[in-house]
């Protein structure tokens, strides 16, 4: 009977662990992502027509390739914190903004075509 306590024991501190170390993946996944929802309007509405996004990170002034791309005139990406380009083309000429991604927030960004 005592080697049984101790085995339940054990297994129970393995549980507690994995069950903290799993909350803490998942609040650092939280704070290193945030949700951006891109919209493409005319006339303030969603175009429900092709569309093609593309996100720059404006710190990484080397950086010529997008850290994101979205095939569709709207939709939802996860983005860490910090200073973004957004460019969206659906006809020439290409519409963008520029957009701050803060900690631990959701932010929409709506480009008028």
């Amino acid at each position: 009977m005592a080697l049984r306590s101790h085995h339940s024991s054990t297994s129970t501190s393995k549980i507690i662990s994995l069950a903290i170390g799993s909350m803490i993946l998942l609040m650092a996944g939280t704070a290193a992502a945030n949700r951006i929802t891109l919209v493409a309007t005319v006339n303030n509405q969603s175009i429900l027509l092709p569309a093609h996004w593309a996100i720059f990170k404006l710190e990484d002034k080397e950086q010529r390739d997008p850290v994101a791309i979205l095939p569709r005139h709207s939709g939802t990406i996860q983005l860490s914190a910090g200073q973004y380009l957004a460019k969206v083309t659906r006809k020439d000429p290409a519409r963008h903004t520029e957009f701050r991604v803060e900690s631990n927030t959701d932010t929409t960004v709506r480009v008028a075509l």
